[in-house]
């Protein structure tokens, strides 16, 4: 443990001394550079201080909300949209997630590529891996038109999803933008079809709304062409249809001061459920969401400084109608955090710190549990602590990538609602040291039209495998691939 919290401030220490000792942007060390490879940004960052963004995290709950046939559990999961627990996420899932993913600053390189991909893959049991692939294809139709194809592949613990999206879009005017979205997945009634609005000019900077009729085709597919029992054992209706309303605001980026805001708000969906083998079994779901996230930054030339929050929130009303079911309860989930960064660079050093707090909250009423995960009253709050050092070599344009980084979250576990969840719900919860704590070391290489990297962690809490009983300190490796053509 000493050695552990040696290896820390070191490392914690050089990336400080970076951050506050790095040379303005306008020196000659920077400004001999040349221009940065936008794609190999997508995986490995740059080099200089950068922009952050929130468009990513909005956009993965963007698509939990989409696609709920996919995601664990489907339609029918209770314990919350955007499942951030489930059955196949173990204690490390958290923690691995956050070592796999890529961070809001390469989200916003990945924003400014039109035409690309991008693939992050980490291995979070012996047999499996949690894989994100995601492509997008921009091609003009003429002038002022365009035609967007967006395509993810999402294999891991919260959904095993093939999403597909088109998007027409129109430039009206220099500063409006108007468009069409629509969603392609395998299951039909979960189509879901948009309508947006996008202003911008270069002294306000971006505004964006948009309108989601979420499975509007529903309620045709089952009340009106009817769906065979052995394709679907349940008839599900709506007799209120969801939708869900995006606001994002992102201030210019040729200043030095710069905020975002991004919120997603799904008012009351009501859903009535009905066996199409027992009459007996008939209930209603009522179901809201919501996310929001605020960003704002500062660029001090080689050094950018930054706060966060960040909020989700899902509920659920599920009431049986019949005598075959007799749930009466509702639930309620919310996860919440915010926290800072800071990110220097010189030379063709980058440093960076994040540090976030926040709780993860579940909490349970009502009087009978039959269609719950849970069968009991619940109140549960998970404390967390998550805290992230990372020290980088990055070649401009192209060339050898190395980083080393110290990732930690810290959770608190230990009571009695902990156990009810471990014992009925998650399996693969366990109490046993609910902390997480490790180093990676990352190699990579920047090409022309992008970057691949491999990582490998090094444990450092101590975890005992559950086959020999011993420590393992081998705690998985990951590997991402950014491309743009």
């Amino acid at each position: 443990m000493r050695m552990t919290m040696r290896m820390t401030a070191v490392l914690l220490l050089g990336v400080l001394v970076l951050i506050v000792a790095g040379p303005a942007r306008g020196q000659d060390s920077v400004d001999v550079r040349p221009e940065r490879t936008v794609a190999a940004d997508v995986a490995t960052s740059s080099s200089r201080s950068t922009h952050a963004t929130l468009e990513g995290w909005a956009s993965r709950r963007r698509r939990q909300m989409l696609d709920q046939h996919h995601a664990y559990g489907n339609q029918f999961y209770d314990r919350g949209v955007f499942r951030h627990i489930t059955p196949q996420t173990d204690r490390e899932y958290a923690i691995d997630m956050a070592t796999y993913q890529f961070s809001p600053v390469q989200d916003y390189a990945w924003g400014r590529v039109d035409t690309g991909m991008r693939l992050r893959m980490g291995s979070i049991v012996r047999a499996k891996w949690a894989m994100l692939a995601e492509m997008k294809h921009d091609a003009p139709l003429a002038d002022d038109h365009s035609l967007r194809v967006d395509a993810v592949l999402q294999q891991d613990g919260r959904a095993q999803r093939a999403f597909l999206e088109f998007s027409y879009r129109w430039d009206v005017a220099a500063r409006h933008r108007v468009g069409v979205r629509h969603t392609v997945t395998q299951y039909k009634p979960d189509f879901d079809a948009s309508i947006f609005y996008r202003y911008s000019t270069e002294h306000l900077g971006t505004a964006r709304l948009e309108m989601t009729m979420l499975d509007p085709y529903n309620n045709f597919v089952f009340d009106v062409l009817g769906v065979h029992e052995q394709d679907d054992p349940y008839k599900k209706s709506y007799s209120t249809q969801p939708y869900l309303a995006q606001l994002s605001l992102a201030s210019p980026e040729h200043y030095p001061l710069r905020g975002e805001v991004r919120v997603g708000w799904q008012p009351q969906g009501t859903l009535v459920v009905q066996s199409q083998t027992d009459p007996s079994r008939r209930y209603r779901d009522r179901t809201r969401a919501h996310y929001l996230g605020a960003l704002v930054e500062y660029n001090f030339d080689a050094m950018t400084a930054g706060l966060v929050y960040q909020r989700d929130q899902t509920f659920l009303d599920r009431e049986g109608l019949r005598e075959g079911v007799a749930s009466d309860y509702w639930n309620r989930q919310r996860m919440h955090r915010g926290g800072g960064f800071l990110i220097g660079s010189w030379w063709r050093l980058r440093g960076e710190a994040w540090a976030f707090v926040g709780d993860y909250r579940d909490r349970q009423r009502g009087t009978h549990f039959g269609l719950s995960t849970i069968n009991d009253p619940l109140d549960w709050t998970a404390p967390r602590q998550r805290y992230r050092v990372r020290l980088s070599y990055i070649p401009e344009p192209t060339g050898v990538y190395g980083a080393v980084e110290y990732l930690a979250l810290k959770r608190d576990l230990n009571d009695a609602a902990a156990d009810r969840v471990a014992r009925q719900w998650t399996k693969n919860w366990y109490r046993l040291g609910p902390s997480n704590y490790r180093t990676t070391v990352m190699l990579g290489y920047r090409f022309g039209s992008g970057a691949v990297v491999l990582g490998l962690n090094y444990d450092l809490d101590g975890d005992i495998t559950f086959t020999n009983r011993s420590h393992n300190r081998f705690d998985n490796g990951f590997f991402r691939f950014s491309l743009e053509w």
